[in-house]
């Protein structure tokens, strides 16, 4: 994923004003390393994923740039930053390229529907 920055990051002396963040090539294991990393620090969050420290940690993971460096984004550019991988981390696809099959709802034949207490049958 590329971001394109409102505001350029400094980083090894350069200017970015965009950022490419390939989470798609990052791993659970990565996930798991980041949060252990973060327990350790003793900046331990009960929901990660709803977590911008552990969003832009992840973020920094995949761009190859230091934590460091990405936290200084500037509020607008680092809530975009935080957004994306939020919503990449918890878009609900189910891992396959083949849809699951929708159940058919249940019908009883043979039988009159139910009635409430406050409806009437008339015939």
């Amino acid at each position: 994923m590329k971001i394109r920055l409102k505001k350029a990051l400094r980083h090894k002396g350069e200017e970015l004003h965009e950022l490419d963040i390939p989470l798609e090539d990052l791993t659970g294991m990565d996930l798991i390393d980041i949060e252990q990393q973060l327990f350790k620090a003793g900046k331990v969050a009960l929901m990660p994923d709803y977590s911008k420290i552990y969003l832009i940690r992840v973020a920094a993971r995949a761009a190859k740039i230091p934590a460091e460096v990405m936290e200084t984004l500037s509020a607008r550019d680092f809530t975009v930053v935080t957004n994306r991988v939020q919503s990449f981390l918890m878009e609900s696809d189910s891992g396959t390229d083949e849809e699951s099959p929708t159940p058919e709802p249940e019908t009883t034949q043979g039988t009159a529907p139910e009635i409430s207490s406050g409806e009437s049958q008339s015939d």
